[in-house]
């Protein structure tokens, strides 16, 4: 049984008002909240699958297809291992030099952002900004700026 893509597009639409409501109020844990979308999207997808234009079936089966995509599968890696350096303390030494007292807290991000930008010349920026984001966090808030605009340029 097909549906037409205007019922799935407002169905997802509303979906992903659901999941920004959970994310944001955490009533349930992210965890959770994240598996039962995935459930839902597979059931809904399953029970309702979408004919494409092209004449293929967009089913459950081809929809979990899509977190096979290797460019998704490194950049989840990449922020395990990101998450990984922050935890095991790994990024401590970086974080001590650039967290001096007797430094400025603008001049600290102002250092991580060049060693950012020379570690980008021969890395993938991918690697180098999930690890770089908890340090340039804890500066921010040391420095009583927004970590928004730290990592962000605010054109405001």
């Amino acid at each position: 049984m097909t549906v037409t893509p205007d019922i799935q597009m407002w169905f997802v639409l509303a979906l992903t008002f659901v999941a920004v409501i959970l994310y944001v109020t955490e009533w349930v844990s992210m965890e959770i909240t994240s598996l039962l979308l995935l459930s839902v999207i597979l059931v809904a997808f399953q029970v309702f699958p979408l004919s494409l234009e092209n004449g293929e079936i967009l089913d459950s089966v081809r929809f979990i297809k899509g977190f096979s995509n290797p460019a998704l599968i490194t950049v989840l890696a990449l922020l395990v291992v990101g998450d990984a350096l922050t935890r095991t303390g790994a990024l401590e030494g970086i974080y001590k030099i650039t967290n001096n007292p007797n430094l400025p807290p603008k001049l600290s991000i102002g250092i991580i952002l060049l060693f950012v930008a020379f570690l980008s010349a021969f890395l993938n920026n991918t690697p180098v900004v999930v690890i770089f984001i908890p340090i340039l966090r804890a500066l921010a808030e040391r420095a009583k700026m927004s970590p928004s605009k730290v990592m962000m340029d605010d054109a405001t």
